[in-house]
């Protein structure tokens, strides 16, 4: 897949993710790579659990608490195992666990560069790379680093790092120092972690590695083997000046395959214009970072407008995690708004049937401080678990202590990471679309009578007039230049209604305001099937005009059908 080039604000870096195009969403997989990841077990019935408990004596909070990604630090008194049908327990393996990341960001390193596509975690604090160091064949199909083809290259001498998980799984090997670029920004003196050992679960992901933006106090780094944290990246950048004193932070702001949308991280800086399109100011709340984490209050959450309270409870943000774990508590009052919904231990989570839509699906949404942020309805249907049943995107943490809230959660907010500050900051980020048909990767498993797509609108209470929009097909760009502004109505487009072809595509559009409604802080909504989502995108793009309107509106798409206007439910009076 082609990177798209890196866009300047101000001088500073907004950089493009990437979707891996080989990650596969698995329900089960993903939640099992947690429990490995963060050493917790299930509270309820299923095939994976951790057979025994780290050694307490001795250790920090961190590893009394089991979270193994103190890597070398911890010993392997606990082990992550499966049970089968003929033994109660029995290994687990690579194809056990989701190994492929589903974000990858483009870096480089050394003189001159060489690029590499790598993971951005939050929920460590390792920059770990691929090198030359690896057999062979664990080179095959990545961007390795080469120490010897840089020039900036400097060897740590004593220097090491090794990450252990649950598993057995170990990723390990030597440090260097050298020159790192993240979109345009430069580091001098970033340790480099050189991968010379990697397991199969850490050589299967196509990713080139890994870059923590945790805290530095999980940094596995050895010297002499004595504990030696190195600094992150984003902690280099603002030590050597590379982003403003004032503003020592990163930002992220993730969407899903689902979406017209580019992902992207700012460092040193925050995308006003994403600010001001969630018609509210950043909120920010102070972390604790003494783990190492990016862990905040989150004492509540609501389920269909009912609050409930969790006093004490904590949470963690974690842009290496996809689901969003929350505790047993909160998933009973979630999923029993969820009709059909039901643990299934075979899968170890909650799942529910294709049929429910988004319709039926409860609003949800828990603390970041004394905020509360919605996890759209899309996000629950994470993966199908089989021909009939979604994967939860919310599932149980387990006997882990805190929440973790991954891509499930982090999809919903413009994401503001501040180290200078030791804070958390959010928005709600717009979504325009609720989609409830399966992944890309997932298509052919679910029949297409079950394939919902639904556009809500967000009510701007700033603005009293709403407007209806409709598509029609046969109306070239000179033509609507010309056109003074008449509209058409619904059943009149539906008579252009032959199916565009991929020339049609590039070339043939239409998106029309048709009238202003003027229902202040209320929502119009119109169906269409006649615009392809891509032709939505390329005229949100083209005209800021068309964006507006879109925001501002409710569509509804049911396979081929045109349903009947619902505006009332989303009105708001």
């Amino acid at each position: 897949m082609p990177i798209r080039p890196t866009a300047i604000m101000d001088g500073l870096a907004k950089l493009k993710v990437v979707r891996n195009p080989n990650y596969k969403r698995s329900g089960l997989k993903s939640y099992v790579s947690l429990m490995n990841k963060y050493g917790f077990n299930s509270t309820k019935e299923g095939p994976y659990y951790h057979m025994n408990r780290i050694t307490q004596g001795g250790l920090t909070l961190h590893a009394r608490r089991e979270h193994i990604k103190k890597g070398g630090r911890l010993r392997k008194d606990h082990v992550l195992v499966k049970k089968t049908d003929t033994t109660p327990t029995g290994e687990v393996g690579a194809d056990d666990q989701q190994g492929d990341t589903e974000y990858l960001v483009q870096i480089s390193i050394g003189t001159p560069a060489q690029s590499l596509m790598l993971d951005f975690d939050t929920g460590s604090a390792d920059l770990w790379v691929f090198s030359t160091s690896l057999k062979s064949s664990q080179q095959k199909n990545h961007n390795v680093f080469d120490p010897t083809s840089s020039s900036t290259y400097k060897t740590l001498s004593g220097e090491n790092w090794n990450i252990s998980y649950g598993d057995g799984s170990t990723a390990s090997g030597t440090c260097g120092s050298d020159v790192l670029n993240i979109g345009g920004l430069s580091v001098t003196g970033q340790t480099i972690e050189l991968a010379t050992e990697l397991s199969t679960q850490f050589a299967q992901g196509t990713g080139d590695g890994l870059l923590g933006l945790a805290f530095s106090s999980i940094n596995t780094v050895t010297k002499n083997g004595q504990s030696d944290p190195a600094p992150t990246p984003v902690e280099n950048m603002i030590s050597q000046g590379v982003i403003p004193a004032d503003a020592s932070l990163f930002t992220s702001a993730f969407y899903s395959e689902r979406d017209n949308e580019d992902s992207f991280y700012t460092f040193g800086s925050v995308d006003q214009e994403l600010v001001s399109a969630s018609g509210t100011d950043i909120v920010y709340t102070d972390i604790d970072n003494s783990e190492g984490f990016w862990m905040f209050n989150s004492e509540s959450y609501v389920v269909n407008g009912t609050t409930s309270q969790q006093s004490g409870n904590k949470a963690i943000a974690d842009t290496g995690t996809t689901l969003a774990l929350v505790s047993d508590e909160v998933c009973e009052a979630l999923y029993k708004q969820i009709p059909g919904a039901t643990y299934d231990s075979t899968q170890q989570g909650y799942i529910f049937p294709t049929s429910v839509t988004a319709d039926d699906l409860p609003d949800f949404s828990v603390a970041v401080g004394d905020t509360q942020f919605t996890i759209q309805k899309e996000a629950l249907a994470f993966a199908l678990a089989d021909d009939s049943h979604w994967y939860g995107g919310v599932q149980s943490r387990g006997t882990n202590p805190f929440d973790i809230l991954g891509d499930v959660f982090l999809r919903n907010i413009y994401a503001i990471w501040d180290l200078g500050n030791t804070r958390f900051g959010a928005v709600p980020k717009i979504q325009a679309t609720q989609n409830l048909t399966p992944p890309s990767d997932n298509a052919s498993a679910a029949s297409s009578d079950k394939k919902t797509s639904i556009t809500l609108a967000r009510m701007r209470q700033d603005e009293g007039a709403y407007l209806q929009v409709c598509a029609y097909p046969k109306l070239q760009r000179s033509e609507y230049a010309g056109s003074g502004g008449q509209g058409t109505s619904l059943s009149q487009s539906k008579s252009h209604g032959t199916p565009f072809s991929k020339t049609e595509t590039q070339s043939v559009w239409g998106i029309k305001t048709l009238e202003s409604l003027r229902f202040p802080h209320r929502v119009a909504a119109e169906a269409w099937t006649l615009i392809p989502d891509q032709i939505i995108s390329e005229q949100r793009k083209a005209n800021r005009v068309v964006d507006k309107v879109l925001e501002v509106c409710a569509v509804y798409l049911l396979g081929d059908t045109i349903l009947e206007t619902q505006a009332a439910k989303f009105r708001n009076p």
